[in-house]
């Protein structure tokens, strides 16, 4: 079967699936784009758009049954990672299997597995909002931590240290539960900082990690990522406990393909956690990022793996961290809401732009940065060395400079 035969089916249109609609489109795939959103700019590259929400899982599966696809994909979004697996495992199609994607893009499932098969895990309780009502909150330790069960980009998250302030957190994180369900978790006092990065798995093994020390900007909010350094600091010994846990993991899953986004932390005792396990590939072009630190082309694994390729290159994860210099993504946002003037960013920090992603326009409205549907724009950045890197990245707030006016201004006009 020729390649422009073959049909390959990606959920959503938005700026961050553009790269592997592109390089579905250039190795010659026949290329179908799907989302409730028409104006997504992904679409214009596609072959063809249907307005189907990614969500609507049975509405994917009549889509994907009536266009005889190859291959479906979801690329860099939580909630379409389900739907994916759905409709793959219905129509035969290289899949993971469901129950395994719904334990990994739901945090109370995900939380029970994890301590039921002897991970180290954060204690957790969950309740259901029904219709606005809060049930009885359990007697929870605190501080504690408030998050929608099945929210990606830490979008509803919050740290709560007493009673007082927990019902607001509460309906916060129930705004982005597409359930309606809140978990409440331990509060883990790390070491050093949060881990993140990508990986991805072939044939059941895990074949490819780059993790990356996560930034915050501690004057929005403390547990929403803004950015992150490459490569980690970690040592090889951390590396390959994490490897290690993590390929029991997606053993005990079944997991046999696609790209993960990681988020670990270590505490004091030196105990691994591995927080976020999402089975797919990052936001925050994190997968871009990969082609400059890893030279991996994580797009082209996504497409290949969905269709059932072999992908010679990915033979085995190397034994140490991989990363070839010094990278970073940093994301443009704003400490105040209001209305967007302008965005300008230094003359130093231009010199290391590798790729700039905006969003958000003059004229538009805009949040404080609290969660990743609230950023303008991305940054992917190369520098010489690593102290160059952080010296820069800890004084972003100086190098980019985010212009606000309010909303009333904006009316007059």
């Amino acid at each position: 079967m020729s390649q422009s035969s073959r049909t390959i089916l990606i959920l959503g249109g938005s700026p961050f699936q553009i790269p592997v609609i592109r390089y579905a489109r250039s190795a010659g795939y026949h290329v179908v784009t799907c989302d409730y959103l028409p104006d997504n700019p992904g679409h214009e590259y596609a072959h063809e758009y249907h307005n189907v929400s990614t969500t609507d899982m049975d509405g994917v599966l009549a889509l994907a049954r009536d266009l005889h696809v190859h291959g479906i994909l979801a690329y860099a979004s939580d909630p379409a990672a389900a739907t994916a697996a759905y409709v793959g495992n219905r129509l035969g199609l290289p899949s993971n299997p469901y129950e395994s994607v719904r334990v990994l893009t739901n945090k109370d499932l995900y939380r029970d597995f994890l301590r039921g098969h002897g991970f180290t895990a954060p204690r957790a309780w969950t309740i259901a909002v029904r219709n606005g009502e809060l049930p009885a909150i359990p007697d929870v330790p605190f501080p504690v931590m408030v998050k929608p069960v099945d929210s990606s980009g830490s979008k509803g998250v919050s740290r709560i240290a007493s009673r007082e302030g927990l019902a607001d957190a509460i309906q916060d994180a129930a705004r982005f539960s597409r359930a309606g369900r809140i978990i409440f978790e331990e509060y883990i006092v790390r070491e050093g900082p949060q881990i993140g990065g990508e990986a991805f798995v072939l044939n059941g093994k895990l074949v490819f990690m780059c993790l990356g020390d996560q930034i915050v900007d501690a004057k929005c909010n403390p547990y929403v990522p803004a950015g992150m350094l490459f490569p980690s600091r970690i040592g090889t010994d951390l590396y390959a406990r994490i490897a290690s846990d993590l390929q029991r993991l997606l053993d005990l899953l079944d997991f046999s393909f696609g790209g993960l986004n990681l988020e670990i932390m270590v505490d004091k005792e030196r105990r691994l956690y591995l927080m976020e396990v999402g089975p797919r590939t990052g936001g925050n072009f994190l997968p871009e990022l990969m082609h400059y630190c890893a030279d991996a082309d994580i797009a082209k694994y996504s497409v290949e793996s969905a269709l059932g390729h072999e992908i010679p290159e990915l033979s085995g994860l190397p034994a140490s961290p991989r990363c070839d210099g010094f990278f970073a993504y940093s994301t443009i946002h704003s400490r105040t809401a209001g209305i967007l003037r302008s965005v300008r960013l230094s003359e130093q920090v231009q010199s290391h732009v590798l790729e700039m992603h905006q969003f958000k326009y003059p004229g538009d409205k805009i949040e404080a940065y609290n969660g990743s549907n609230c950023t303008i724009g991305i940054l992917l950045l190369g520098f010489g060395t690593r102290r160059q890197m952080e010296e820069m990245i800890s004084g972003m707030s100086s190098h980019i400079a985010v212009n606000v006016g309010c909303d009333a201004e904006a009316s007059e006009k």
